[in-house]
């Protein structure tokens, strides 16, 4: 396939290829992981220990091919659902270990190449927990599917210093890294924990822009939604499947760790 060529139709389906979902997909993502629903015409307010970024050595799929994330600049052109789009803005920052291991926010997650299909994606990629995967129609943080095998907790404790980029286009999107469909970076979660967030100020002035999500995002947040699908997993496991759309993508992945060795 010539990546170059993709157009909305074919990247969509590329994406939903990723992982297939239940006829229930529509359903669920509307809702809570209590079953309540959610209404997300307007994004939740930003949490400032939510960090969404790729590592360095990320793939962005580009018109003329994939390009490492560090070195794509401001005016450069990424592929995305809607077809070609130009970078906005790309935040980075530069975080240096304090103690003896990194805050929850700042471990990264690794996603082993063909964790979610054969070569979805085509090499590991590694992530910051709160960063999105487009996967049956919905987002899902990466650190939602960790599973101990081919989605991890990345063994990166020894590393002192941290570096951590994302890309902002006109509007929230969905491109390719290492040839997985992962979100771009969302304005209403906050610029402030980039270094050069400045930067956008400087280029842009104050943005006050309206935001809105791609899809819908789906998570445990609280105590109380984590409890819930703890309880839904056990009923499960007696024969009454309550799983959501987040239990059911994470056991899809966990289901290929054996056929991956």
């Amino acid at each position: 396939m010539n990546f170059a060529e993709i157009g909305r139709r074919q990247f969509l389906a590329r994406a939903s290829r990723t992982l297939v979902g239940g006829a229930a997909a529509g359903v669920l993502a509307a809702c809570d992981a209590d079953g309540r629903r959610r209404h997300r015409h307007k994004p939740p307010a930003a949490d400032p220990e939510e960090i969404s970024c790729f590592l360095p050595g990320t793939r962005i799929l580009g018109p003329k091919g994939p390009v490492a994330i560090e070195t794509l600049r401001v005016g450069d052109s990424v592929m995305t659902s809607s077809g070609v789009q130009r970078v906005r803005w790309i935040g980075h920052s530069l975080h240096h270990r304090q103690g003896d291991d990194w805050p929850v926010p700042l471990r990264p997650v690794r996603i082993r190449r063909s964790a979610l299909a054969h070569n979805l994606p085509d090499a590991d990629l590694l992530v910051s927990r709160q960063h999105s995967l487009f996967l049956d129609g919905v987002l899902i943080p990466a650190g939602q599917l960790i599973n101990g095998t081919t989605i991890v907790e990345d063994a990166n404790s020894q590393a002192t210093s941290l570096q951590l980029f994302n890309i902002e286009l006109d509007r929230h999107e969905v491109i390719l890294a290492n040839g997985l469909p992962v979100e771009t970076f969302l304005a209403s979660r906050g610029r402030a924990h980039f270094a050069n967030a400045a930067e956008y100020i400087q280029l842009y002035g104050r943005d006050d822009r309206p935001t809105e999500q791609y899809a819908p995002v789906l998570r445990y947040g609280r105590r109380r939604d984590r409890a819930l699908a703890a309880a839904r997993r056990w009923l499960s496991r007696c024969g009454l499947d309550l799983r959501d759309q987040v239990m059911r993508a994470h056991d899809r992945i966990a289901s290929r760790a054996p056929l991956l060795g």
